[in-house]
């Protein structure tokens, strides 16, 4: 378990310049996560849409892919990405600014790695 968070810091940390993105077409970890825990029906759903891009764009040559579990929802996912994005923040407020789809892309390739 220590390993795979040492990991997860790791890449966060080493990977922090390439998160940040200042631009108008793009969603930063702050934005993301106002969108995953606002209620409503809009809301729930854009976000649902973001937790399926991320999943099928892991699978594009080169990115980690990320092995959810069958059977586990959405709902689920999303719930997850706003509790560790909320987490993530909460320990280091810079990483609001970071790409949101990259730091959810990091949380759930650390929540759910690939067998080798």
């Amino acid at each position: 378990m220590w390993t795979a968070k040492l990991a997860f810091a790791t890449a966060l940390l080493t990977t922090a310049p390439a998160f940040s993105q200042n631009s108008d077409m793009t969603m930063d970890a702050r934005s993301l996560l106002t969108a995953c825990s606002t209620l409503g029906e809009s809301w729930i759903s854009f976000c649902h849409g973001v937790v399926q891009a991320v999943h099928d764009a892991s699978l594009l040559h080169g990115r980690t892919p990320i092995c959810v579990p069958a059977g586990t929802s959405r709902a689920h996912l999303a719930d997850l990405l706003a509790r560790r994005v909320s987490a993530a923040i909460a320990a280091d407020p810079s990483r609001g600014d970071y790409l949101g789809v990259a730091l959810a892309h990091a949380i759930f390739a650390n929540e759910y790695p690939c067998g080798d």
